[in-house]
């Protein structure tokens, strides 16, 4: 059995949702009850005895180029035993387009009541997935050569596995009359797959991390336009998920608002706008069930997605007349950029991957524009590090038999939000230096900074001094923001708008030892200490989409004590022993002295430099029959 194990911050410190243990992936979910029914709209106004849940998808940072898997079904439990199903019709999914992005996927209608438990079912049979190895390179991986690991690391029979979900406590998934609620799904890919590059085999343990109130990420919404409201300065979006979008769903999918302001940057069928402007040509007549595709923050109360920017039409992405390359921008020379493991959206919706694309940038003729801004740019603001979404014409391209696509020129590039992971190691008013581990999805080795005047570990970031009093020196983080300008001498490298701490984020630690190991840790009076021998394939801490490794990453052994409160499980089999007593759960630890332990999962805040974790949740799982 799969269990979900949550809490809340109101009363225990933590407002988190979390899906643990091994095999567990994604609650995507369609609309309708367990008979059909409609997609809510998020005004609350819906039938007497029903609520409304939005449901998003996100991903941490990953090595795959694709991850595309089935989703057979999805049902959800109600305290009481009544089973609803939720998804409308078998969707097919890429989780690996969704990191730093939170797509809602669903806006359900489902009765009333307290759901506990979810089951879904996933399957494989079909499955795209590619890595990016060392070099660059795609790899495919043939669906023949996934093995699906089950609770107790035992391969599974066939390629398609029903998952359920104990969501317990307070943080349960509770729906209301009149109440939306979200619920946002996190698939880490990389910390939950291991990859065998040299045999192309792919061994899957899925880990999913779920919240109720989701924050800092990007949201974003695809569908049809559905209904334009000027005087609410709010319209509707016909979900129609993933790309290229769900074809001929007819509603299932539900709709969501979406409210604008003066902020709000419009996009539609080429032309620009802002605000109210925006607004107004966006009802005309002609847009209706047009393409839109919306980026921009939830509202929590009312629940409704605030618009920072509207695609519409042929403006959408894969609705235009152009190919579109998508990736950060690894090395430039001259007029020249290269991106590093592209995938391209074609204009029929087709996605092709290549090892490397060089780009020519063309003073006169590309278009550079800069996501949630109207200014002007040029192509000297396009360096190195910077994600980008490269506009091109398929005469305009050539393809070489290495896997090396080459644009010349390109007609337009748009400069993306990027995101940066790294560790803190000085600070000055308005500036902070940081030795980057991540850009996106891509670590710093794959980057050549030679020609951009800086270096990955002293890359300078200004922040304004607010966002600068969160952290110190030695702090891992997350930055949201955008590169500087190509050879921009002795300014900053990077621009932040965001700035998260991770290390005073919550983290999941999870460790397993394969075979089952009786010396797995050893106790002290308030505090389990672990021993790195005999460790399986996952031994990880995952914060705000960073995955550090617990044995290579932080010095010394790394310890879990208690928190302030918080559950304490022992489990071999299906019988288990909670506490809210750490010593005593020390105490029932003890008599489990001599058993072989399979993996141990925390959650909790974690000091880096003590390499301890103080767990608000904690289970240790022994070697037993299911």
């Amino acid at each position: 059995m799969n269990k979900q194990i949550s809490w809340n911050l109101k009363y225990h410190l933590f407002t988190l949702l979390t899906v643990i243990f091994f095999f567990l992936a994604t609650m995507i979910s369609g609309c309708g009850g367990g008979g059909g029914g409609n997609g809510g709209d998020g005004t609350g106004s819906i039938e007497e005895g029903t609520g409304a849940v939005y449901i998003s998808l996100t991903d941490a940072p990953s090595d795959f180029a694709s991850y595309t898997v089935d989703i057979v079904s999805i049902s959800l439990k109600k305290y009481l035993g009544a089973e609803v199903e939720t998804l409308p019709l078998k969707q097919r999914v890429d989780f690996s387009q969704y990191t730093d992005m939170t797509e809602f996927v669903t806006a359900c209608t489902i009765p009333v009541g307290v759901y506990t438990k979810a089951t879904m079912t996933l399957d494989y049979s079909n499955a795209d997935i590619k890595i990016k190895d060392g070099s660059g390179n795609i790899k495919q991986i043939d669906s023949h050569n996934i093995t699906l690991l089950d609770d107790n690391g035992n391969a599974v029979q066939g390629k398609q596995i029903s998952v359920t979900v104990d969501i317990e406590n307070l943080s349960s998934l509770v729906i209301l009359p009149g109440v939306p609620r979200h619920l946002a799904l996190d698939f880490n890919l990389d910390a939950t797959n291991e990859v065998d590059l040299d045999n192309l085999t792919l061994t899957v343990s899925p880990l999913l991390i779920a919240d109720l109130n989701p924050q800092n990420n990007t949201h974003r919404v695809c569908g049809l336009l559905s209904d334009v409201q000027r005087s609410n300065n709010r319209f509707y979006v016909e979900i129609k998920p993933f790309i290229p979008m769900v074809q001929n769903s007819d509603g299932l999918f539900g709709k969501i608002r979406v409210s604008t302001g003066d902020g709000t940057l419009y996009f539609i069928n080429g032309k620009s706008y802002q605000g109210s402007d925006g607004l107004n040509e966006l009802a005309r007549s002609e847009y209706m069930n047009d393409s839109v595709l919306v980026l921009g923050e939830l509202s929590v109360n009312p629940y409704d997605l605030l618009a920072q920017e509207v695609y519409v039409g042929s403006s959408v992405p894969w609705k235009g007349s152009d190919n579109v390359v998508n990736g950060n921008v690894t090395a430039r020379s001259g007029n020249i950029i290269t991106i590093r493991g592209v995938s391209i959206v074609n204009t029929d919706g087709r996605l092709q991957f290549y090892k490397t694309a060089k780009v020519e940038l063309d003073e006169s003729s590309t278009r550079v524009s800069r996501q949630f801004s109207q200014s002007a740019f040029s192509i000297d603001d396009i360096s190195v590090g910077q994600r980008v979404m490269v506009f091109f014409s398929s005469s305009n391209a050539n393809n070489s038999a290495d896997g090396e696509i080459t644009i010349a020129p390109a007609n337009a590039v748009r400069m993306m939000m990027t995101h940066l992971r790294g560790i803190v190691t000085k600070k000055s008013t308005g500036i902070m230096e940081v030795e980057i581990k991540t850009i996106d999805c891509m670590k710093h080795e794959d980057f050549n900074f030679s020609n951009a005047g800086t270096y990955y570990n002293k890359y300078k970031i200004a922040a304004s001094n607010t966002l600068l009093q969160k952290v110190k020196a030695g702090n891992r983080v997350k930055v949201w923001g955008f590169v500087n300008q190509f050879g921009h001498a002795d300014n900053p490298d990077f621009n932040a708008t965001t700035l998260i701490n991770i290390s005073k984020a919550l983290g999941l630690m999870h460790v397993n030892w394969k075979p089952a190991y009786e010396k797995a840790f050893s106790q002290t009076d308030n505090s389990l200490i672990l021993n790195y021998d005999q460790l399986g394939k996952f031994h990880f801490l995952y914060r705000a989409g960073l995955v550090d490794n617990i044995v290579t990453d932080f010095s010394g052994q790394a310890a879990i004590k208690s928190a302030n409160s918080g559950i304490f499980i022992v489990q071999q089999g299906i019988p288990f022993f909670w506490y809210t007593d750490f010593s005593k759960f020390l105490d029932k630890l003890e008599e489990y002295n001599g058993y072989d332990v399979r993996y141990i999962t925390a959650i909790g805040t974690f000091d880096d430099d003590a390499a301890s974790l103080s767990a608000g949740y904690l289970i240790v799982r022994y070697l037993g029959l299911i």
